[in-house]
């Protein structure tokens, strides 16, 4: 990070991703659609993986502390924090000063499939204690994906658009 106004960013985008959570569309079976992780992931591209890193790991923290939703150790650093700094993937696939819509979509893509693959390991360490190995693995990828798939496609739809948008607007500065 370089210096004070990405910390702030890192602040304000965490601050904003866990007040977006607070509208969501909760599950039948457990997990929520929203639009949390639309913050961070517009910063990642504009800033870079290592303030997405950070801004996805704060975030995670804070949705930790007001949701209470952990049932391991492991489940919470991987549910939470772990998650969120994987969508920091998505700000080591951009390309500064050139904006690609298909770019962003794949680095969008790449970052919410990486969380996806870390919430299914959590699953899986969770669902083994009563159930087989191969059974945790499918039901753990079957639960997650309920709510990770919407996730995927709203933050498809917004994220590459609202990027290009930024870049546009800091261009005309």
């Amino acid at each position: 990070m370089n210096g004070t106004r990405d910390v702030a960013l890192v602040g304000i985008v965490a601050a904003l991703s866990v007040a977006l959570d607070l509208v969501a569309w909760p599950m039948p079976n457990g997990g929520k659609i929203s639009l949390a992780w639309v913050p961070v992931l517009l910063l990642e591209l504009q800033r870079g993986g290592v303030v997405g890193m950070w801004a996805g790991a704060i975030a995670g923290f804070l949705h930790y502390f007001l949701q209470y939703q952990a049932v391991t150790p492991v489940s919470l650093l991987l549910d939470y924090p772990v998650a969120g700094a994987c969508l920091g993937v998505a700000g080591f696939l951009r390309t500064p000063n050139h904006y690609s819509m298909r770019r962003n979509a794949l680095a969008v893509a790449l970052a919410v499939t990486l969380k996806y693959s870390v919430h299914v390991v959590s699953g899986v360490i969770f669902y083994s204690q009563g159930l087989s190995t191969a059974t945790a693995w499918q039901v753990s990828a079957t639960y997650i994906a309920t709510y990770m798939l919407p996730q995927l496609v709203i933050n498809l739809a917004l994220v590459p658009p609202l990027a290009l948008r930024v870049a546009t607007a800091r261009r005309s500065e």
